[in-house]
């Protein structure tokens, strides 16, 4: 836990209020960006793995030890009887980047008070429910959206924003303005952003369990379900693991 000052040596925040931060030392940003385009090359250059590209996979033919099947919010191609009956469904955030100022340096991502009610590594914490409850009491509108604020830099020095989400199997493919007012007005009550120029509006689309962190499905000894993409690449790691792959 680092005190007021600590907070401000590593991070250009807000000390109007600022009681104190928690600083993890072993958090690593990925530019998902950089990391989609470039893996399939540092894949094959240590295993012998083929890729073939756009390729529409629509059955799951036998003969196959080990079939891992990766269909992102795709749940009507393959099993869908399956998918239907796990619980999964969609979840669609709301994500902007913004050009950095000149000489701006973010330093370590951050995320304010918004993100402890959001995921269930803070429920340790036995003040959480009067946080909770107080932010849904007091900004509706932020808990209707499904609204937490994190700010990352990436190496090109563009600062990622985000975000909201909002729950279902049908997705808006539009937008919301208002939803990109919000996270952007709380930003600026965390974070000295001096004119943020917004250079990319975009959304996500991931499948997600209300309950489970991941599901393990075996309609022919082989899917697996997850939730949102942070679990994405430990998923596969411990899936390839189990089969001795």
């Amino acid at each position: 836990m680092d005190d007021p000052r600590q907070v401000l040596e590593r991070s250009p925040v807000v000390s109007e209020g600022l009681l104190g931060g928690i600083y993890s030392p072993d958090e690593v940003t990925v530019d998902h960006r950089l990391i989609l385009g470039s893996s399939p090359e540092l894949i094959q250059a240590r295993w012998p793995v083929e890729f073939r590209f756009s390729t529409a996979v629509t059955t799951v033919p036998p003969g196959f030890d080990q079939v891992f099947i990766c269909s992102g919010d795709d749940f009507e191609t393959l099993f869908p009887d399956h998918w239907a009956a796990s619980g999964i469904d969609r979840v669609k955030l709301q994500m902007m980047a913004a050009r950095s100022p000149s000489g701006f340096q973010l330093g370590p991502a951050l995320a304010a008070g918004l993100t402890l009610r959001f995921y269930p590594s803070f429920r340790i914490c036995s003040t959480l429910p009067r946080l909770a409850r107080r932010i849904a009491e007091e900004t509706p509108v932020l808990e209707r959206w499904g609204i937490h604020v994190m700010a990352s830099e990436t190496a090109d020095g563009a600062i990622t924003i985000g975000d909201s989400h909002e729950y279902g199997l049908a997705v808006d493919i539009f937008n919301k303005a208002e939803i990109d007012r919000l996270i952007l007005d709380y930003l600026h009550g965390f974070l000295r952003l001096p004119r943020p120029e917004i250079a990319q509006h975009w959304h996500g689309v991931y499948a997600r369990h209300p309950e489970a962190d991941y599901i393990v499905m075996n309609p022919r000894r082989s899917p697996r379900g997850g939730k949102g993409m942070t679990m994405s690449w430990a998923l596969a790691e411990e899936s390839v693991n189990e089969v001795g792959l």
